[in-house]
């Protein structure tokens, strides 16, 4: 085992492991762990044995470990959490997806978010407008897949959906989700619900909408009666969409 750290290196050459059975006598062994930079140990058998027992190997070394992803990647993370940070400190909400599209769309469309950021299945309720007092959940998602996630809430009126730019339902590998408004979607949530039952899909989480409601629900960039944009929501929409 080797214990690796920026002030100090040691290598234990060798080591006892208890696993119960201790005398009751033997004192009891308290501390704090302060700061670990780095453990390895390596296990096998003892050579020229056949017994199944395996040992730790001394003075096991470390597989290659490139350094500059590693600390590039290390360093984005912490400007993306002082980033996080001060956009939290204006929303007054965690930083995520779900938390920032409520903000933003509360911010847009007059809408006064519950003070519980867990009410069931009901994010808000619009102040004003020809949707004045019904109550919405908001989703944000980063790209749009042809799925939603849907509550069976007999008081929750809409779904106000946020998404980024279409794509299939795919593997995330190598791929990127931006930060992006592209398209918003108003869902009657009752209508959703009878179409989806008479599909025979399920509801809930991911649940399938097809081509055809999501085209009869876009309120932008398209436009729908039953949600106007006006073009000052149409501009601040516009600052979150692709450069």
């Amino acid at each position: 085992m080797t214990l690796l750290g920026a002030d100090a290196q040691a290598t234990v050459d060798a080591a006892e492991e208890h696993h119960g059975g201790l005398p009751e006598e033997t004192p009891r062994t308290t501390g704090t762990v302060s700061r670990i930079a780095a453990v390895h140990c390596r296990y096998a058998r003892a050579p020229g044995q056949h017994s199944q027992a395996l040992r730790p190997v001394l003075r096991a070394t470390l597989p290659d470990v490139y350094d500059e992803p590693m600390r590039r990647v290390a360093q984005l993370l912490r400007e993306r959490s002082a980033i996080d940070k001060e956009i939290a400190a204006i929303t007054h909400r965690p930083m995520t997806s779900g938390h920032l599209g409520e903000w933003i769309t509360a911010q847009i469309f007059d809408i006064q978010l519950e003070q519980s950021a867990v009410a069931a299945g009901i994010d808000g309720i619009f102040r004003s407008g020809p949707l004045q007092g019904c109550t919405v959940n908001i989703k944000w998602y980063l790209k749009r897949e042809g799925l939603l996630d849907t509550s069976e809430s007999a008081r929750l009126d809409y779904y106000l959906v946020l998404t980024g730019p279409p794509s299939a339902a795919a593997s995330s590998q190598g791929a990127t989700r931006p930060w992006r408004i592209d398209a918003v979607f108003l869902f009657d949530t009752r209508q959703l619900r009878a179409e989806q039952i008479e599909r025979g899909v399920k509801r809930g989480t991911a649940s399938s909408v097809v081509k055809r409601q999501w085209a009869a629900a876009e309120v932008y960039p398209g436009a729908n009666p039953m949600l106007p944009i006006s073009s000052r929501q149409a501009e601040l929409l516009q600052l979150f969409g692709a450069d």
